[in-house]
């Protein structure tokens, strides 16, 4: 279970966020993101150091947790608030996917949860841009530990950039004729 964001988070980040929403509702989403986005964008060790790093509350790294606090909490915040607006109050039954509708209240359209998800996403957009330039400046080192740079490594160039980069023509050796 994930340190990098939780309830309290979500209550003070998160734009109407509701504080009747059982943690166990959102930890999913945030665990989701830890392992599937932000681990192999930033690395195991990282994420590790990063874990430790909050659950101790910062007592031997500052740095450390000063980057989780400016960076890192809102990143996993935004991003696992995108997913879990999309799955909020649907209800998985032997017959499908619910929603319970009450009579003092609507239920979001799917067009209203992408609008809120999108939003959010952007939120978590920005601030990651920022951290990328931030792990830059810093030249991803944090209380004398640096951290591998793992940013757009291994990742074919056109699908990092979304650019296909021009290839020199190839030429081929003359064949007498």
């Amino acid at each position: 279970m994930s340190q990098l964001s939780n309830k309290d988070l979500f209550i003070a980040i998160v734009p109407n966020f509701g504080a009747n929403i059982p943690a166990n509702a959102i930890q999913v989403h945030i665990d989701t993101y830890v392992l599937l986005s932000l681990t192999p964008l930033i690395g195991k060790t990282f994420v590790a150091d990063l874990e430790s790093c909050v659950a101790s509350s910062g007592a031997n790294k500052p740095e450390l947790y000063a980057f989780w606090n400016n960076y890192i909490s809102k990143l996993v915040t935004y991003s696992a608030a995108a997913k879990w607006i999309i799955f909020h109050g649907q209800n998985p039954t032997q017959f499908g996917f619910s929603q319970i509708s009450g009579s003092e209240f609507n239920v979001l359209t799917s067009k209203d949860r992408a609008v809120m998800s999108e939003d959010l996403l952007s939120y978590a957009s920005a601030i990651q841009g920022d951290m990328i330039v931030f792990l830059n400046s810093v030249n991803w080192t944090f209380d004398g530990v640096a951290y591998q740079n793992t940013i757009n490594q291994g990742v074919n160039q056109s699908t990092a950039t979304g650019i296909t980069p021009v290839r020199p023509r190839q030429t081929f050796p003359s064949r007498g004729y």
